[in-house]
């Protein structure tokens, strides 16, 4: 006769206890930006690319969601945090798109450092006439910030023939023409270009990181959730009551055992030395915890 043994029911509870107080992950708080860098550079294949990078204020506690843009019906090509050292080990972020009045706003989170950055393909920000191309960047600021820098960076061997009020600067061995903005508003736009001639494609940075979330991908933390609570609560009743149900048939099933030792006749006497004797029963056959099959 096989047997079945009922698991303890303190281990039961144990169980359902974890599943209703187990931590919750912690929620991403809004934080505003310090500074907003946006660059344009071009692709090896010549398309013009813009990263658009956030930097929240030193000692932001983490996870924190800002807000980034681009512009309206465009889909970002990565989003992610800037470890600062190899790209390919930049993690990708949550993020979310609202369309808005002139562009769409980005929000993502940011759980492991306290830089964000948005990438899209923009092939409108470069435009060819005869022998000159110009080169446009413009951002719209989806809230207050601080300070912002756009960056126009060339093809290799371009020459300028037009910088506009940019300034060239030197940027991580790459020459850039750029400008600064300060105490930027909610939704002021920026732009800034750059007039030139030759020039071959590939001349630009590459984007930080390849590959991108789903569009629309749900914020991380963005709101606590009743759901995992609700089911611990049920998953816990429903395993109590399991554990009651198994005890009730284990003593009724003791009981049977019983009356039918007293029953038996004198004569049939369990425990004979023969061949025929049946074997002696568990020590634990007629505990609670023990269901026949």
């Amino acid at each position: 006769m096989s047997r079945i043994r009922s698991v303890p029911a303190a281990a039961l509870c144990v169980v359902a206890l974890w599943a209703v107080i187990a931590p919750a992950p912690a929620l991403a708080t809004p934080a505003s930006w310090a500074s907003v860098d946006v660059r344009l550079i071009q692709a090896q294949d010549g398309t013009p690319v813009v990263l658009v990078g956030g930097d929240f204020p030193d000692g932001t506690k983490l996870p924190a969601t800002g807000v980034l843009s681009v512009p309206s019906g465009i889909k970002p090509t990565w989003v992610g945090e800037i470890l600062g050292g190899d790209p390919s080990k930049d993690p990708t972020a949550k993020y979310s798109v609202t369309p808005k009045q002139g562009f769409d706003a980005v929000t993502l989170t940011l759980t492991k450092v306290t830089k964000g950055q948005v990438e899209y393909a923009d092939p409108a920000a470069v435009a060819k006439s005869g022998q000159e191309s110009k080169a446009t960047l413009r951002w719209t600021s989806p809230e207050a910030i601080p300070s912002a820098k756009l960056y126009i960076q060339l093809p290799q061997g371009a020459t300028v023939t037009s910088p506009g009020d940019t300034k060239q600067e030197s940027l991580g061995g790459q020459t850039f023409y750029s400008k600064a903005f300060t105490a930027v508003k909610a939704g002021q736009a920026l732009e800034v270009n750059v007039t030139y001639t030759g020039g071959s494609p590939g001349g630009g940075t590459a984007p930080q990181a390849p590959g991108a979330p789903a569009p629309g991908a749900p914020i991380q933390g963005s709101s606590p959730s009743p759901i995992p609570v609700i089911a611990g609560g049920l998953l816990a009743a429903a395993l109590i009551f399991f554990v009651f149900k198994q005890r009730r048939r284990a003593l009724e099933a003791a009981g049977d055992e019983d009356a039918e030792m007293e029953e038996e006749p004198p004569t049939a006497k369990r425990g004979k030395a023969s061949k025929h004797a049946e074997p002696e029963p568990d020590e634990d056959e007629n505990t609670p915890f023990d269901v026949e099959e």
